[in-house]
Parts: C-alpha cells; sequence; structure tokens
C-alpha cells in the first residue's frame, strides 16, 4: 500500500470543500462535504447595512445547519434581510433614528423582544404555510389526496419537515455593539487577544450563547416533564428524540411539533426521501408534542472594552466536534481520552494582526511560534499557518490545521471518517455529514464596510 503525500492528501480535503470570502472579504467561510461539493445542507449568509437615517454600520452573520436537506436552512436565511429591515424600522421609529452607548439598555431590550419574537415568528411561517393547505381536521385525508397535495406543494412540505440550526451576529460597528442569536448546536464562539504581559496571547474562546443540547441539565428536565417523566419512551440509545433528532431547540422539523396526525396524514406521503423519513414516527408521536422549541438564546455583548484585542467571531457547526474527536490524542492522569474542543484549539490556529509597534516584532514572533506549539501539542500533529495556501481564506486554514495539518495520514483518515459519518446520515437526526466554519475578524469587516 502506497503511503500518501502531504500535498496529494491536502489535495483530495480541498476537492471536498468549498471555501470563499467574497463579497465580504473578512468573511472566510469554509464547508466540508466529504461526498460532493454540491451537496452540503449548510448555509451561510451575510449582510452588511448602512442606515442614511442613522449614519450607522450594521453587520449580519447567520449559520445554519440543515439536516434532513437544505429547504428550511434556505427559507431562514432569506428571512435575514427582512429581519434587518424590521430592525432598523425598530430603531427609528423606537430609539431616536440611532443605537448608543447612552441608551444601550432601552437598545436591548427593544432588540432582544424582536429577535425573540422573530425567531418564534420564522417558525410559525413555516407551520401556518402547512395548515393553510391542509384541511382544518388532517384526518379526512385519503392516502392519494395526501399524496397529490404534497407533491403540489412539495417544497413547503419539505421545508416543514426537514430542520435547521440558527446561528446570527448582528453588529454595530459604531456603538461597537453585538447581539447574538442561537437555535439548536450551531455554536457562535469569540476569540480576543490578551497583551497584557507584552506577548500577544490569544486564549479560550467564548461561545455566545450556550448551544441547545439534550445534554444540557435544563434542556433534558423539560423534556422529562414533557414525555411524563419517562425519557426512555422518548430518547433512543443515540439520544434522539423519537430517533429523529438529536436537538432540543430547531426550526422547522414539525413531526415533533405538529399533532401526530399530520405524520400518519400529510407527512409520510411527501414524495422523495422527506417522506420516508416520515414514516419511522407514524403512530409514535402524540397529540400534542412538545418536545422541540423555537425559543432562541439572544444576548448582547459590549464589544468596545475589546475592540483593540482583535476581536474574531468563530461560527462552527456541531459536525466539527465529531469530526476531529475520534483522534484524541491527549490523555488525563488516568490514561483515558480527553476530548479536543475546538474552542482550546481554534483561538491558536487563528493568525495575529501586524504589531503596532514595530519594536514590538520580537513579541509578536515569539506569540505565533507559541500558539504553534501549543496548538501542535493539542492536535498531536504539525500544523501549517497557510494551510490552504494561495487562497488566502483564515477558516480553510483552521479545518486543515484541525484535520491533519502537515500530517497526510491523518488528514486522510480525518477525510475517510467524513464520509463515513457522511454516509451514514441516511436520517435527519445525525445530519448529513458535513462541517462549516466561518471565521470573522471584526475589526477588517468595520474596515471593509468603511470603504
Amino acid at each position: 500500500m502506497s503511503v500518501p503525500t502531504y500535498e496529494a492528501a491536502r489535495r483530495k480535503i480541498l476537492d471536498a470543500c468549498r471555501h470563499w470570502t467574497k463579497p465580504n472579504p473578512a468573511a472566510h467561510v469554509v464547508t466540508l462535504h466529504p461526498t460532493g461539493r454540491d451537496h452540503s445542507f449548510d448555509r451561510v449568509r451575510t449582510e452588511h447595512w448602512y442606515s442614511e437615517t442613522s449614519g450607522q454600520r450594521w453587520a449580519f452573520i447567520a449559520l445554519c445547519d440543515g439536516h434532513g436537506g437544505a429547504e428550511t436552512a434556505e427559507y431562514s436565511l432569506h428571512q435575514i434581510r427582512r429581519l434587518a429591515e424590521r430592525l432598523l424600522r425598530l430603531i427609528h421609529r423606537s430609539l431616536g433614528g440611532r443605537v448608543t452607548r447612552e441608551n444601550m439598555e432601552e437598545a436591548n431590550r427593544e432588540i432582544n423582544k424582536l429577535l425573540h419574537h422573530s425567531t418564534h415568528a420564522l417558525d410559525k411561517s413555516i407551520k401556518e404555510t402547512v395548515q393553510n393547505l391542509c384541511p382544518d381536521d388532517v384526518r379526512q385525508l385519503s392516502a392519494d389526496d395526501a399524496r397529490a397535495l404534497t407533491a403540489d406543494h412539495r417544497e413547503v412540505f419539505e421545508r416543514a419537515v426537514q430542520g435547521t440550526t440558527l446561528a446570527l451576529a448582528i453588529i454595530n460597528e459604531d456603538a461597537k455593539l453585538m447581539w447574538t442569536v442561537g437555535l439548536g448546536d450551531t455554536s457562535i464562539a469569540l476569540s480576543t487577544v490578551d497583551t497584557s504581559t507584552g506577548v500577544p496571547v490569544r486564549g479560550r474562546a467564548v461561545t455566545i450563547p450556550a448551544p441547545h443540547l439534550l445534554s444540557d441539565r435544563v434542556e433534558y428536565s423539560r423534556l422529562l416533564w414533557t414525555s411524563s417523566k419517562d425519557a426512555s419512551r422518548v430518547l433512543d440509545d443515540n439520544r434522539r428524540i423519537l430517533g429523529w433528532l438529536g436537538l432540543a431547540r430547531s426550526i422547522g422539523d414539525f413531526p415533533l411539533k405538529l399533532p401526530g396526525d399530520y405524520v400518519d396524514k400529510v407527512f409520510q406521503y411527501i414524495p422523495g426521501p422527506s417522506g420516508e423519513r416520515c414514516k419511522q414516527l407514524v403512530g409514535r408521536v402524540p397529540h400534542k408534542p412538545s418536545y422541540v422549541l423555537a425559543s432562541a438564546a439572544v444576548r448582547l455583548v459590549d464589544l468596545d472594552p475589546i475592540w483593540d484585542q482583535q476581536p474574531t467571531l468563530v461560527l462552527f457547526t456541531n459536525g466539527l466536534h465529531a469530526l476531529i474527536n475520534p483522534r484524541l490524542p491527549a490523555a488525563d492522569d488516568n490514561g483515558s481520552h480527553i476530548p479536543l474542543d475546538p474552542l482550546d484549539v481554534i483561538p491558536a490556529l487563528l493568525p495575529l494582526s501586524e504589531p503596532p509597534d514595530p519594536e514590538q516584532a520580537g513579541a509578536w514572533a515569539e506569540a505565533k511560534a507559541n500558539a504553534q506549539v501549543r496548538a501542535e501539542a493539542a492536535l498531536g500533529h504539525a500544523i501549517e499557518s497557510n494551510w490552504g495556501g494561495k487562497r488566502a481564506n483564515m477558516a480553510l486554514d483552521v479545518l486543515g490545521n484541525l484535520l491533519g495539518g502537515k500530517d497526510p495520514g491523518k488528514l486522510e483518515a480525518a477525510l475517510g471518517r467524513a464520509r463515513l459519518q457522511a454516509e451514514a446520515a441516511v436520517n435527519p437526526a445525525s445530519g448529513d455529514g458535513d462541517v462549516t466554519i466561518m471565521v470573522v475578524p471584526l475589526g477588517a469587516w468595520a474596515q471593509h464596510m468603511e470603504t
């Protein structure tokens, strides 16, 4: 058996990726889909708006991790532009036309309410479109009528039975304020550089907000309450609700939200894979299910105190955890493996800006060397700071180094694992096997918006 070369293994990873930085040069994006670059269910969107009324600049950065298909993710991201319009109208109507440091608390109350309402309204619009197409009592539908109805409006019904997470960051660059919206298990993390010792260091990134996982005690307790305190009736061995979904919150996934009659009499007759997947739920969903919510976590982050600390947003889908963790090179004192946490490793893989003073060049060089040592110790392989080469994409550099860096054997093994994950993802509960990373240096984004 021939030993893979670094360039050959790297090329295989690149061939399985889509990566781009345009139309917004400061947003770096990569999606790895091992079975084909055109089959990812992940969707991203970036918008930057200038309000002529207020003279303020806004950025909208969103990542949706679709499961079961891309219809729900596509639909959700199309609503980002409408959300931006509603936000600017709210500011003009209720906040004197501008968000400032002085009205920050009032702005947070109003914007927080808008964002919570908007995520609920997004999910509700999907549900009501389905309900408006169906008779009031779906039990009266014959199988033939259901097949005809779902075939005529296939996109609407697929949007309802598929699902997506949502990670959204909304930034007012002038006031240096950011609102984050999280729904599901897609992560939004913030990394900064500490220069207090004279040598810049990127510490562990912080998630904002925490993901909605069934491993979370609050989410699990809610599920217990809704399932008559018997989780075994709802969760399978892989902690998926009725074998369908491993999330506590999402947009879509209406087989777990609408009365079970919709699965039995409508959804199972959708043409294609969506209908086939629904057949596993026939006769299993109660009349009033409340397993999965569309309630987002919203948080205000004041960027002003950290604006000179090279703040960088990193958004990534949950598949990244599964992809990098089978390796597990580190071990605790008992010899058991310690999972790699992207929040620990990714900051060490992000570049530092040039030193503000040429006399600090030595300290900056030392910092870069220290970061490389930290990353290589955690990952167990040598890294390449410019892994993507002339593509100049930070997200691609991060992904390549997480998967194997300069080690061709690890790169090929990682791609093999990713293919296995994708091939096993016949159920929307396990997603579709792809991974997306977004890296957004906030200072660079602001400079781009000024040009």
